[in-house]
């Protein structure tokens, strides 16, 4: 059996404080389960070094930019030929409204505590999250590989950068599990998006296999 900690009711718990700090009024709460704040929560904590107030504030702001980056992919622009897109329905408007609401709170609260060092270390993988978003949709050169790659930078980029940030030595053993979760678990989001592309469906079920077998005796 694989070797997947539990996210359990208990895990409630923070997402109801991380809510009732943040959310804002006019949200439902149903916008948050489109993003698996529970699970991102849970991982985060996971990895979490809460120490001191500043490692609170690094905490929450990389939380609030997950959620954004996530939030913002539900937004979907109409097209059509002649024209940009220019308009969304209500839905998507909220979802870029409340993406945009979680990515000021990132910057506010870095900037706000004085933690510059963060804020910097943070945004360099935020771009390059946002580039490979791009580069998926639009470079047509990407192997198969490389999109498979991109996928998984765009679910694990902050949880890698915060790793980093805090010098986690268990985080080889952490990522598996954590990528396993966000992205091997089921098809997320993006693999969705590749969804007309059946190469990287194979190369996401090989990659699953590999990785389930490198988790099965993890403890």
């Amino acid at each position: 059996m694989i070797c997947l900690n539990l996210i359990n009711e208990s895990n409630q718990q923070f997402v109801n404080d991380f809510l009732n700090r943040f959310k804002h009024t006019y949200v439902d709460e149903r916008h948050y389960e489109m993003v698996r704040l529970n699970d991102q929560l849970y991982f985060f904590h996971q990895l979490s070094r809460l120490n001191e107030e500043d490692d609170q504030v690094v905490f929450d702001a990389v939380v609030h930019m997950q959620i954004s980056l996530q939030i913002h992919d539900l937004v979907e622009f109409r097209f059509t030929p002649e024209y940009l897109p220019t308009e969304t329905e209500e839905s998507n408007q909220m979802n870029a409204l409340l993406g945009d609401y979680h990515s000021a709170w990132f910057y506010k609260l870095l900037a706000g505590h004085g933690k510059l060092d963060a804020l910097h270390h943070f945004v360099q993988p935020v771009k390059r999250i946002n580039q490979l978003k791009m580069e998926l949709l639009h470079n047509q050169a990407l192997s198969d590989e490389e999109k498979m790659d991109a996928i998984e930078t765009i679910y694990m980029g902050l949880f890698d950068a915060y790793a980093d940030y805090y010098s986690i030595e268990q985080y080889p053993t952490e990522r598996k599990r954590i990528a396993y979760h966000f992205i091997f678990r089921e098809q997320p989001f993006w693999m969705n998006r590749m969804q007309s592309e059946r190469k990287i469906g194979e190369v996401w079920k090989e990659r699953k296999v590999q990785l389930e077998a490198e988790l099965i005796n993890c403890q």
